[in-house]
């Protein structure tokens, strides 16, 4: 009786630790990055093509974080919510700096917005400074 009752209960833990591991695997990644570009760089702006907008000619200054690395645990929806009052622009790109996709916000002070499907792997969000502020917040959430 008493190994009976050892298996019903071990068997009832491995249960329970199942479905939160589960749990746990569906909830979603979220939190906000900050992104410091303090070398505004209009030239990005001079490119038709959005999807590469953060391609500028000026070098980088010292304290700039233009990219935070995002490791997508499964394949699943990245969502982009940027808090500019000026222009910026941004891109996703795979771990190696090659750009996925893009957006550069239809009017100067439009927010850079984005929901992407990704594969599971590493990836690099960058946001850059065309003519606006020299710090945002981007919220991100992953599901």
């Amino acid at each position: 009786m008493k190994l009976t009752r050892k298996l019903s209960i071990g068997i009832a833990a491995a249960v329970v630790l199942g479905a939160m591991s589960s749990l746990a695997a569906a909830a979603p990644t979220k939190g906000t990055w900050t992104y410091t570009d303090v070398t505004a760089d209009a030239s990005v702006s001079a490119s038709t093509d959005a999807t590469t907008h953060c391609h500028g000619n000026l070098p980088s200054a010292p304290i700039d974080v233009n990219s935070q690395p995002f490791k997508a645990p499964r394949t699943g929806t990245l969502t982009l919510v940027s808090h500019n009052a000026a222009d910026w622009a941004m891109e996703v790109q795979t771990a190696s700096g090659s750009t996925i996709t893009g957006t550069d916000g239809g009017l100067p002070n439009d927010p850079e917005n984005m929901t992407v499907r990704l594969r599971k792997g590493k990836y690099n969000i960058v946001y850059c400074n065309a003519t606006g502020e020299p710090t945002i917040t981007v919220d991100y959430s992953f599901k």
